[in-house]
């Protein structure tokens, strides 16, 4: 985790490792707000992910919620080009924007379909979870009455108690699934709610238990030719046993990882003679769109929460909680100025945030802003401004405005 420091600008940050400073060719100046998507660490992420399952399991790429905040087009783009076309999104809705970016996309919808649009969803093929015995009935009433099978992917609960159906409703409704001419079970899965801790974890271990029944479940009715899931990103790289033939990952791919004890027990993980790192995708920028002087003693933003003790040279930025900058960051957070941190002073407002560049030599309106990632050696990154949030770091990125450009540098 890479940290900025609590006193700005006197306390150097550990050079990032990830390497380069992002550049973009598309011209940013008529944008508030732009996000940068580095395709080589996508890359450098993908390669990683791959060398951790082997090309014996499957990988389905998970890019709902906009691709956590990253671009749902630009990633799928990008995974496509290097070879990567099965995915996961949570709605119908993602699945349309999914397929008009990759046409030839492999997907799956894991979260509910309204009775509504199920037809919608037989009829196109499209794959998807199903969650209760009743649901099961009526899929293949829709199915029948479209004249196409649902190719449906059976969610088993195992300890999350979220979605899905028990133990003890698993052979009831692959019994009902057998009589149901218009339903093609496709898979049978289940979701970790604990995969964070490298080394034994007995509430992960008894959830691979419980689906290894399910799958004996499922060889004892002769079902064949159906994908078994379940490892997430957390699974991936703390229990190889949970990986069967596909792993979900999301987070990995964006290059964060699902924990600190997750990222510090992998330490020890060798691509060829480099370490299997992961790399943070997402950059964040803005501009300076004002710089002013003020004297000490005076209140800067609403509720008067700060005042400057010397003179002070502020600096404007035209984002704020609206665009996903959070209000929590108010008087906590850091963003880079030329290389440098500068504190996030009174409040963020909705589309404004103030920032002290004092100490920011020759800042000028019109300079970039890096609001989250990398500029020169400095780094402000998601983990550090989840830890400011208290929050995880999918929250911080997933939060940003989807109206924002994304762009692939």
């Amino acid at each position: 985790m890479r940290l900025c420091p609590a006193r700005p600008n006197r306390t150097r940050i550990p050079k990032d490792p990830g390497g380069r400073a992002a550049s973009s060719r598309v011209d940013t100046s008529r944008f508030n707000s732009w996000v940068e998507i580095s395709e080589a660490d996508f890359r450098a992420n993908l390669k990683c992910v791959r060398h951790v399952i082997g090309q014996r399991v499957r990988l389905s790429l998970v890019v709902k919620a906009n691709a956590y905040g990253h671009g749902l087009r630009e990633i799928a783009g990008l995974a496509n080009k290097y070879g990567e076309n099965m995915f996961c999104v949570h709605s119908i809705d993602e699945a349309h924007e999914l397929q008009e970016s990759v046409p030839a996309a492999q997907l799956l919808i894991i979260g509910p379909i309204g009775h509504e649009r199920l037809p919608e969803a037989i009829s196109q093929g499209m794959e998807f979870g199903v969650f209760s015995a009743a649901s099961i009935s009526e899929v293949n009433a829709i199915a029948e009455r479209v004249g196409k099978s649902a190719k449906i992917h059976l969610k088993l609960e195992t300890g999350m108690n979220r979605y899905g159906v028990t133990s003890e409703e698993l052979a009831f409704c692959l019994d009902r699934i057998v009589r149901c001419p218009g339903i093609r079970l496709r898979g049978l899965y289940t979701h970790f709610s604990n995969g964070d801790q490298p080394g034994e974890n007995d509430h992960l271990a008894q959830q691979v238990k419980r689906f290894h029944r399910g799958v004996a479940e499922l060889r004892r009715r002769q079902f064949r030719n159906v994908i078994k899931h379940a490892a997430n990103s957390a699974a991936l790289f703390n229990f190889s046993r949970a990986h069967f033939d596909m792993v979900r990952v999301g987070l990995s791919q964006y290059g964060l990882w699902p924990s600190f004890h997750t990222e510090r027990g992998n330490e020890h993980r060798r691509i060829g003679k480099q370490r299997a790192k992961l790399r943070p995708v997402l950059a964040w920028k803005t501009r300076l769109t004002q710089v002013k002087r003020v004297p000490r003693g005076e209140h800067v933003g609403y509720g008067c929460t700060y005042r400057t003790t010397r003179d002070t040279t502020l600096g404007v930025l035209p984002i704020g909680y609206a665009d996903g900058y959070d209000r929590g960051l108010s008087n906590a957070g850091y963003v880079l100025v030329r290389g440098k941190c500068a504190k996030v002073v009174g409040r963020v407002c909705m589309n404004a945030t103030i920032i002290d560049i004092t100490e920011v030599a020759g800042a000028r309106s019109g300079d970039e802003v890096v609001l989250l990632g990398r500029q020169g050696e400095q780094c402000v990154s998601a983990d550090f401004l989840a830890k400011l949030l208290n929050t995880i770091n999918y929250e911080v990125v997933t939060r940003i405005n989807w109206t924002i450009p994304r762009i692939v540098v």
